[in-house]
This record gives C-alpha cells, sequence and structure tokens, in this order.
C-alpha cells in the first residue's frame, strides 16, 4: 500500500451507497474508512487518520447538520462533501455555520464525486 494513500471517510446509513462510494472510490486509490451514522463517524474522526469525509445529510442519530460542526472543531481543515436527496438541504450547507467544501444531490454522479475528491485531496 502506498504510504501516501489519502484516507476518505464514507458516512452514509444506506449500505449499498455506502459501499457503492466505498468501492469506486477505493478502486480509485483511495483507503476507504466507514460509518453508518454521525456518532459512529465522529469516533472514527477522533481516532483515525481521516483526510476527506463524505457524509450523507440524514442518518439516523446524528445527521450532518449535527456532526459538520462537530467536525470542525476537532479537525478545522477537514475536507467534507456532503451527498443529499434533499435540494432544501443545499442552500442549509452553503450557510457560513455549516460550510462544506461540496454538495451532491442523490444519485451522485460518481464521476463526479471522484473530481472532487481528487480535487481536494491533490
Amino acid at each position: 500500500m502506498n504510504q501516501n494513500q489519502s484516507t476518505v471517510l464514507i458516512a452514509e446509513d444506506m449500505e449499498s451507497q455506502r459501499e457503492l462510494y466505498e468501492d469506486f472510490l477505493n478502486e480509485n486509490g483511495y483507503k476507504i474508512l466507514t460509518a453508518c451514522n454521525g456518532v459512529e463517524a465522529l469516533k472514527i474522526i477522533e481516532n483515525q487518520k481521516v483526510d476527506l469525509v463524505v457524509t450523507d445529510a440524514k442518518m439516523p442519530e446524528m445527521n450532518a447538520l449535527d456532526i459538520v460542526p462537530r467536525i470542525r472543531i476537532l479537525r478545522p481543515g477537514l475536507p467534507i462533501i456532503v451527498v443529499t436527496a434533499y435540494p432544501v438541504l443545499v442552500d442549509a450547507f452553503a450557510d457560513q455555520i455549516f460550510k462544506v467544501e461540496a454538495i451532491f444531490l442523490k444519485p451522485v454522479s460518481l464521476d463526479d464525486l471522484l473530481k472532487k475528491v481528487k480535487e481536494l485531496l491533490p
């Protein structure tokens, strides 16, 4: 394994979506960690090396509106990409409090996601 391999955390409650992102990004050279909810995602961020987070907006226990501010406190420079099936949430993530590096509406184009990941993890 490449020592400089970037680690992407995928926080997604739908197993099929999580596995789709995981397989695709792994095939493109990224080390992948996964979480099925926001609580699990925060524990991983606290305890492991993570270079970028891809998170679903709506998850059980803690959604992205809950975890984005906490990630910003734990790891201020950590890039965050939010994916959502709810167009109404796009404005919330454009707000300065919840500012993220990218927002994608589901269904996400995997090529667009990969392009953004490559842009954020040179």
